[in-house]
């Protein structure tokens, strides 16, 4: 036993010895909690409103996706009239310098149920002049014509006129690719008569896009049923 005691006395000297001397100019050290693991997972910021709209706007822009989403009205199945010719001659330009009517320039497409454009599709038209006359023994103001590769079609004609019950419109069959014929009129808007004649429909009203008291140019897409 009297062994021990120097032992535990030197020990105890040299403890203290080394708490005095970190106890000097050095400034007690804080001690820190362990951080719980679950602590250093970062949590992924909630996404902006600005970021939710971008990724709303930014899905399904494919180009070709929002052609065929653009794809808006129907072709409305109309009576063909009393005077239809068949046989007209092919051609864009129904009108020269001596028809009677103001000059029209009418563009569109043909498109299919599902707004691809129809190529080699047949257009049809026939009407009356400016004063309302319809050519029943030739083929003045009437033509046939064929739409390019991507479904397009140009007719160069004049602004039809007025006649009793009826209110300005062009007629067209149109034949799809698969044979079938579609018979329609079309129409302007703003026209008084609109809204007395029988037949009109709102859903075959042309789109003007220029007009002056010497011309009209107007465009129409086709979509077949």
């Amino acid at each position: 036993m009297t062994n021990r005691r120097p032992l535990i006395a030197v020990a105890g000297m040299a403890l203290a010895a080394l708490l005095s001397g970190c106890s000097g100019s050095t400034a007690p050290v804080e001690a820190v909690a362990p951080t719980p693991e679950v602590a250093t997972v970062k949590a992924e910021p909630s996404p902006t409103p600005t970021a939710v709209a971008s990724a709303v706007e930014s899905e399904g822009t494919d180009a070709s996706a929002t052609e065929a989403g653009d794809c808006r009205g129907t072709l409305v199945e109309q009576t063909e009239g009393p005077y239809y010719t068949p046989g007209a001659p092919d051609r864009t330009d129904l009108a020269d310098a001596s028809t009677v009517g103001i000059p029209l320039t009418l563009t569109g497409r043909v498109l299919d149920a599902s707004c691809v454009p129809v190529a080699g599709a047949v257009l049809d038209f026939w009407q009356a002049d400016g004063a309302g006359v319809y050519d029943n023994s030739g083929f003045d103001l009437r033509g046939t014509q064929v739409t390019k590769a991507d479904g397009t079609y140009l007719l160069r004609t004049v602004i039809p006129g007025l006649y009793p019950s009826r209110t300005e419109h062009i007629h067209v069959k149109v034949t799809g690719a698969d044979g079938v014929v579609h018979t329609t009129q079309l129409y302007f808007p703003d026209v008084p008569q609109n809204d007395s004649d029988g037949i009109f429909s709102d859903a075959m009203l042309v789109t003007v896009t220029d007009q002056s008291d010497d011309s009209m140019a107007a465009t129409f897409d086709f979509v077949l049923p």
